[in-house]
């Protein structure tokens, strides 16, 4: 994939908090189904009521309205409770969920940046649990009648050719990290799978050779290929987070998103209005940090950094990231069927 294509774009995915004026309590039914998530990074209690709307939304989504219960425990677990369900598929289900896009904005932090035992026996469990998917997604990848784009569709982790199929276009040498090149280039015939996964610095690929060009004297000049993009984790990733500081705004506090085209250069971008908490709470940080920059973070990861030139009361935010219409009507997809604060991994 292309280079671009790996630097997770800006912004993330707020969402509109859920549920309207008033809620009738349902009775209580008997659960068939029950998943734990272990929620990433924790929340504060204080975000337990919107995380758990947030969470009842993607859920609501997914299967229409049905009886569920969502509860925190101990505010590092998510348990989701469904009934019995027809044709229910409990893996594409945990897939969705671990999808769940999370959002914050955060400021400069002053905490060190050491790397504790801890964290990396986190990130070591992380990308052992992140190999042992990619492998079962190359099992079904190599399946002859397997559509490859569907498959990079529903698991691919990379946000830039994600709702393309995996597609990553035409690109000549150069264009690639070394070891996605070599594949594409030096071991892949036209249609050929990678029969292994490829390894880079940011995560397992599953790569499709899809065409070739080649010059007159029979050398590959260029190559269309798509893959399947499953991320690991790493200190610098950890260290590069901690320079940030959580400020209380994410996705939560999101009330809608929308594409709009900038007027000068005709550009899609991103623009978010936040809830009357949201508005606040980004009047505020906006007008502690002038002349200095915060991030937006979009799945644990910061895709943009601006600096901060006055405080913003009107609650309106605009996310530029050299998006493509298709890459920006994704995002509001993304930011208007629930986002939170946190990503999740399935426990049990």
């Amino acid at each position: 994939m292309k280079k671009k294509h790996f630097i997770l774009i800006t912004i993330l995915f707020f969402s509109t908090v859920l549920i309207s004026g008033c809620i009738r309590q349902r009775p209580a039914f008997e659960s068939i189904y029950t998943f734990k998530f272990q929620i990433v990074e924790g929340i504060d209690s204080n975000e337990s009521e919107y995380f758990v709307n947030s969470i009842k939304k993607r859920v609501e989504l997914y299967f229409g309205f049905i009886q569920n219960e969502i509860s925190i425990i101990e505010q590092e677990y998510l348990l989701i409770k469904l009934p019995f369900i027809d044709n229910f598929s409990t893996k594409h289900f945990i897939e969705y969920m671990i999808n769940t896009p999370s959002f914050s904005i955060r400021e400069q932090s002053t905490n060190s940046l050491e790397i504790t035992e801890k964290e990396l026996t986190e990130i070591e469990f992380y990308n052992i649990n992140a190999k042992a998917r990619a492998k079962e997604i190359l099992k079904e990848a190599l399946i002859s009648r397997t559509d490859f784009a569907n498959l990079a569709k529903e698991y691919s982790e990379d946000s830039g050719s994600k709702s393309d199929g995996g597609d990553l276009g035409w690109f000549q040498r150069g264009m690639m990290i070394p070891e996605f090149e070599k594949a594409v280039f030096e071991d892949l015939v036209i249609g050929q799978v990678t029969p292994e996964l490829v390894t880079t610095d940011i995560g397992y690929h599953i790569i499709k050779k899809i065409d070739e060009k080649r010059d007159e004297q029979g050398e590959i000049t260029e190559v269309m290929a798509g893959h399947i993009l499953i991320l690991t984790q790493s200190e610098e990733m950890i260290r590069q987070n901690k320079q940030w500081q959580y400020t209380g705004l994410t996705g939560n506090q999101v009330r809608r998103a929308s594409v709009i085209f900038n007027s000068q250069t005709g550009e899609p971008e991103v623009f978010l209005e936040f809830n009357k908490e949201g508005a606040k709470l980004f009047g505020e940080i906006t007008g502690r940090n002038i002349n200095k920059p915060v991030a937006l973070f979009i799945d644990n990861y910061p895709v943009s950094i601006p600096k901060v030139r006055e405080r913003i009361t009107s609650g309106e935010m605009v996310i530029t990231g050299n998006f493509t219409k298709d890459e920006a009507n994704e995002l509001v997809a993304r930011f208007n069927s629930g986002v939170i604060n946190s990503q999740l991994k399935f426990s049990e």
